[in-house]
């Protein structure tokens, strides 16, 4: 089962220069290149007026429309599964029919803004995803939803409910916290970085290409699961190889916009009935910080799956579902 990525994270660096030992398997194939930073990167070109910078902002901070996959169940109140960064909502396929099964209600998985199928936009900030999903919610005829976002997804799901909480009927947020930053990615901006500048030879076929790009990410990503869940971005287009994800805009805006959240931006408390679902051998949500989420999210109540990392509904599906279906059953 592929694992939505993590979220929290440090500050951004920059461009990265590594030396990659491709002999191997693909050693006789054209290899594959870092691309050097662009022009535009470097700061050469001279930004645009203000009346451009105006209606850029404008039509940038708009709600998308988002990509969403529907599984049908009873009429009651949905719920709406959000993904992790640099996920999609192919990651929750399978967990999303077992909800389904196990609970009755109807689940809508969806696609964040720069993600999966959704339209890829150059700002990216937890407020303008929550007005992406609010939107939804309206464009749906919902009147209220149950929320369940993991990781990036349960920030924005957070947001969400401080921002309209009459259109979240209850929370689920699965392994983050609205405080602090995880210490477990602090390579995140690298190996993002590292994605945007891979150029692939265009005769590969799709197999091919992920085990090349598997093996340039191996020294900074030593881990399996994470390459694997990075590489299901990867897809073979007319011209050449592309990413789903929009890296440019998520490279741009990590820092500070998604590696840590605003919660001095955003109004009051959430009364709605909440679950932080936390892995047990995670970092992500402190329980020092019970107190504090609880003066913004007075209604908590906080469950941590024994066993599970950060990706916890991957590492314990059954024990999973199990817990999100006793929750809102």
């Amino acid at each position: 089962m592929a694992a939505d990525m993590k979220l929290a994270g440090c500050s951004c660096s920059g461009p990265v220069d590594t030396v990659v030992d491709l002999r191997g398997p693909f050693s006789r194939l054209s290899r594959p290149r870092v691309r050097p930073a662009s022009r535009t990167q470097r700061g050469f070109l001279s930004p645009p007026d203000s009346s451009v910078l105006f209606f850029l902002r404008r039509k940038a901070n708009a709600p998308v429309a988002l990509s969403f996959e529907k599984i049908a169940g009873d009429k009651r109140t949905p719920l709406i599964i959000l993904h992790g960064l640099l996920g999609s909502k192919n990651n929750w396929k399978s967990i999303s029919k077992a909800l389904v099964h196990s609970t009755s209600r109807t689940v809508y998985v969806l696609d964040a803004r720069n993600h999966g199928e959704s339209p890829h936009t150059p700002t990216m900030t937890y407020q303008l995803m929550a007005r992406d999903l609010i939107a939804f919610l309206h464009s749906e005829g919902f009147s209220s939803a149950i929320v369940m976002g993991h990781s990036m997804g349960g920030r924005t799901a957070m947001a969400a409910a401080l921002l309209d909480a009459a259109m979240i009927r209850e929370l689920l947020v699965l392994d983050i916290s609205p405080f602090g930053v995880s210490e477990s990615i602090s390579t995140l901006p690298r190996f993002v970085e590292m994605m945007r500048r891979i150029e692939l030879p265009s005769h590969l076929n799709l197999p091919q290409a992920r085990k090349v790009v598997d093996e340039m990410l191996l020294p900074i990503v030593p881990e399996t699961g994470v390459r694997q869940f990075l590489l299901t971005n990867l897809y073979k287009a007319d011209d050449g190889f592309k990413w789903k994800a929009n890296l440019d805009a998520i490279s741009l805006c990590f820092n500070p916009h998604i590696c840590t959240f605003p919660l001095d931006e955003l109004p009051g408390q959430y009364e709605g009935p909440t679950s932080f679902i936390g892995g047990a051998l995670s970092d992500y949500i402190n329980k020092r910080d019970i107190e504090r989420i609880r003066e913004v999210f007075p209604r908590s109540e906080f469950h941590f799956v024994e066993g599970a990392g950060h990706w916890l509904h991957a590492d314990k599906p059954k024990e999973f579902i199990s817990l999100v279906s006793s929750i809102i059953k």
